[in-house]
């Protein structure tokens, strides 16, 4: 489980990421759902730019192998979904 901390940094047990610095609007400014914006992050998606290093159909791919090793109670990500981000 994650939580943000006074400073806006993700924080949880057994997670690398403690004092991670977070920007989840950018994010979401390319459409990139609310529920998913922490996730991508944790996936290793630190920036806008690193996301859409990928193309889009690996990256939802990725993506939905991800929220299935780590049982995310979350949607799936559809193919056309992931390339409105690009």
């Amino acid at each position: 489980m994650f939580w943000y901390n006074q400073n806006g940094f993700v924080t949880g047990e057994g997670n690398n990421l403690q004092n991670w610095p977070i920007d989840l609007p950018e994010f979401e400014k390319i459409g990139v759902s609310a529920e998913w914006s922490m996730h991508i992050m944790y996936a290793g998606y630190d920036t806008v730019e690193a996301l859409r290093e990928r193309k889009p159909l690996d990256l939802c791919k990725e993506l939905n192998t991800f929220k299935k090793e780590n049982n995310l109670n979350i949607a799936d990500l559809e193919p056309n979904q992931v390339e409105s981000w690009f």
